[in-house]
């Protein structure tokens, strides 16, 4: 089966997906550092009944709104990534001046 090389678009794309990729998983292992410090503080310190009780409070702390925008963030750029590629196969458009400047910034 002879397959063409990648072009230009592909490339870009491909890059996408794997930045994206890597910045969902760093969310999903860094978010596992606030959930231990909950649990770890709320099993060895008196922390108070609504604490245990009401659960939204567990997400009150800062990390985890960051790592919920890395997450979704890289979840965006994963699917970015996947419409850059689905549209290198069947186009011939190549990467505009603000595209190349977006990805640089």
């Amino acid at each position: 089966m002879n397959r063409n090389p990648p072009n230009e678009l592909a490339i870009f794309g491909y890059k996408f997906l794997r930045w994206g990729s890597k910045f969902f998983i760093t969310g999903l292992v860094l978010g596992f550092i606030p959930l231990a410090h909950y649990m770890i503080g709320g099993a060895g310190h008196e922390v108070g009944d609504e604490f245990k009780r009401v659960v939204t409070l567990w997400w009150g702390c800062p990390a985890e709104k960051a790592l919920q925008i890395v997450q979704v963030g890289g979840l965006c750029m994963f699917v970015i990534g996947l419409c850059y590629v689905f549209i290198s196969q069947s186009s011939d458009r190549i990467i505009t001046g603000s595209e190349r400047l977006g990805w640089r910034c």
